[in-house]
C-alpha cells in the first residue's frame, strides 16, 4: 500500500488527475460539502469577534471549498485569511 493518498502520488497523468479533482468538486456540489462549510462559517462569524478569521484547508485537493469561502466572505464583507494546502 503506498505511503501517500492517490491525489498525491508522484508522476499522475495530468488528465487523470483533472478528472479526480472535478469529481471532488462535483461530490462537494452535489452532496453539500460546500453549502455545510458556509453554514457553520456563518454561525462561526456571528461567534468570534476576532478579525480577519483564519481558515487553514489542509489537503485541499481542488480548493473548491477555499474558493466557495473566498467568494462567500467577500460578498459579506467579511475578512478572512485562507490558507489551502
Amino acid at each position: 500500500m503506498p505511503d501517500c493518498e492517490f491525489l498525491d502520488t508522484p508522476g499522475q497523468d495530468p488528465i487523470e488527475l483533472l478528472g479526480l479533482l472535478a469529481d471532488i468538486r462535483r461530490t462537494n456540489s452535489r452532496f453539500g460539502g460546500r453549502r455545510l462549510i458556509l453554514h457553520a462559517l456563518h454561525r462561526l462569524t456571528r461567534a468570534i469577534n476576532t478579525r480577519p478569521i483564519t481558515l487553514l484547508d489542509v489537503a485541499t485537493a481542488s480548493a473548491d471549498i477555499p474558493c466557495a469561502v473566498a467568494e462567500w466572505s467577500r460578498a459579506r464583507r467579511e475578512p478572512f485569511r485562507i490558507v489551502a494546502l
